[in-house]
């Protein structure tokens, strides 16, 4: 019987938000460990966790296995200046940045939740941001954000992709969490996130609203380091909640999701001289339909309007 612990490609692909043959890549390429077990290529958890830890400190490719992309003709080649950074923490970044790459624009990542990656972009540490950020006031993602922590700077967003957000649960939902109000039950434990990242700002953005007091939350102090381990928190029973889009909890087992509003994620460019080659570019792949697959495979639901400019200044 294969160890429980053991992942197949796919559980991989899944975990990292890349395509199988991405993986088959990684492991041939021998930057992620794999074996075999018979016929079957096998990956150890610890092993998965390890890469990603790696890929989020800028010490992996985070990740570069991805086969290179099929560039429309169409497409603006390079400018020959350096490299454009990319912030966000979502994979999607690391999808548009092989895009961009195989296309001859020179891109390099850099790993921050979503609010620092908006202020990495005002403070020209970055070119561009990849956000999902609610703002309860105006219940919309990410134009708000942009304005305030961005202020004066010319950017244009562009829609990626549309997706489910709610909670990650015991599988049968034992507890009946099906609200935001049910995290003021004192049987409730909430699987957190660091400040800054989009599930955080959610979740506080909600018990704001609904005039909560965060300290009285159990397990609202103990912060995962990503969305999966908040999600394997769970499945652990070490907590009973977490804040999570739909594809991770699909990606543990043992968990359901339940599901409460859908997110919207966006690229922010910020608009300069250096930056005008990597607008064009970006709005020309993101249209393609390449792009758009690949985005789509990786867990990121509708992404019917993705390359939709939904604020310009």
């Amino acid at each position: 019987m294969i160890n429980e612990e053991a992942l197949r490609a796919q559980d991989v692909a899944t975990m990292l938000h890349i395509g199988k043959n991405a993986v088959y890549a990684l492991a041939k390429a021998g930057e992620l460990p794999s074996y075999r077990l018979g016929r079957k290529l096998l990956f150890s958890r610890d092993d998965v966790a390890a890469y990603l830890a790696a890929a989020k400190q800028g010490d992996a490719g985070a990740p570069k296995g991805r086969p290179a992309a099929t560039v429309p003709a169409s497409l603006p080649g390079g400018s020959g200046e350096g490299a454009a950074v990319i912030a966000g923490s979502d994979m999607a970044a690391d999808v548009l940045a092989n895009y961009l790459n195989a296309a001859g624009v020179p891109v390099r990542r850099q790993w921050e939740g979503s609010y620092q990656s908006l202020v990495s972009l005002y403070e020209e540490r970055a070119d561009a941001a990849l956000v999902h950020l609610y703002d309860q006031r105006s219940n919309s993602y990410n134009v708000p954000y942009v304005q305030r922590l961005a202020p004066g700077a010319p950017v244009v967003v562009m829609h990626l992709s549309r997706r489910p957000q709610g909670f990650a649960v015991a599988a049968g939902n034992p507890k009946a969490i099906a609200s935001w109000g049910a995290l003021l039950r004192t049987d409730v434990r909430v699987a957190n996130r660091r400040r800054g990242t989009a599930a955080r700002i959610l979740l506080d953005e909600k018990l704001l609203a609904i005039e909560a007091v965060p300290a009285q939350i159990p397990g609202y102090g103990r912060e995962a380091p990503s969305a999966l381990a908040a999600a394997e928190t769970v499945a652990a029973g070490a907590a009973d909640v977490a804040i999570v889009q739909e594809h991770i909890a699909r990606t543990v087992p043992g968990l359901d999701f339940v599901p409460l509003q859908h997110e919207w994620l966006d690229l922010v460019i910020a608009k300069r001289p250096s930056t005008r080659n990597l607008v064009r570019c970006c709005k020309a792949l993101i249209e393609e339909g390449g792009f758009r697959r690949d985005l789509g495979a990786v867990g990121h639901g509708d992404v019917g309007s993705a390359g939709a400019i939904v604020y310009e200044c």
